[in-house]
């Protein structure tokens, strides 16, 4: 039997110790609120859906946060420096052209949830 199943999307699920904080945070860059409850929020930009959501009594602690997601832009450069005026980019993770051939960079949420935004290059 043959797996005939295309997968067409995939979606993050982001904890977050503060909703509220969280769901701005992404506001901030562009993401508009699709969905929200108390404890959970569907927020969009373009074909990039994100789920943030909080569970009380699980608490992120963000030296430890293991998070981490990927996503592909046109223009690099000018999310890089949206992202410099909202002082937002990892301290490792300034804008650079990677020996795999993507230009990327990193950024933290509040929960230090590690997102890079890439660009192929090639």
């Amino acid at each position: 039997m043959t797996d005939t199943a295309k997968f067409l999307v995939s979606t993050c699920i982001v904890p977050c110790n503060d909703l509220p904080k969280s769901r701005d945070f992404y506001v901030d860059l562009g993401f508009e609120i699709s969905y929200e409850q108390a404890d959970y929020a569907i927020l969009r930009k373009d074909d990039v859906s994100l789920h943030v959501t909080f569970s009380e009594g699980w608490y992120i602690d963000p030296k430890l946060n293991n998070t981490q997601i990927r996503i592909e832009t046109d223009n690099v450069d000018a999310l890089y420096a949206k992202c410099q005026e909202l002082d937002i980019i990892h301290p490792n993770g300034p804008l650079a052209l990677k020996p795999w051939g993507s230009k990327e960079f990193t950024i933290l949420d509040p929960d230090n949830a590690c997102i890079a935004f890439y660009q192929e290059m090639a």
